[in-house]
């Protein structure tokens, strides 16, 4: 899943919505403006093997209220000029990096 790779774009998973990938990306290019929120129990993003937040474009990913991000690599703000940011906030809410 790639939101906001050269536009601004945003992507909300609620209350158990789920998406399943191999990578995500978030801001992933110059000039790229990406959001995603993971919100509520059974709200999930799984990656199955890289997430990035704010590549060299701006990034940011909020977990909250119970939602769950996983990925086996996750890289936040990876590149030069990339600002990435990500806040995981509530009882439950969780991000696995394995």
């Amino acid at each position: 899943m790639i939101i906001g790779d050269l536009g601004s774009r945003s992507s909300d998973l609620n209350n158990g919505g789920a998406v399943n990938n191999t990578s995500g990306y978030v801001g992933s290019k110059s000039g790229g403006n990406g959001s995603v929120t993971v919100d509520g129990a059974g709200g999930a993003w799984a990656n199955s093997y890289e997430l990035t937040v704010g590549g060299s474009g701006s990034g940011s990913l909020d977990i909250t209220n119970g939602g769950a991000v996983g990925n086996r690599v996750g890289y936040v703000g990876y590149e030069a000029g990339g600002n990435g940011s990500v806040t995981v906030y509530g009882a439950g809410s969780a991000w696995t990096n394995s």
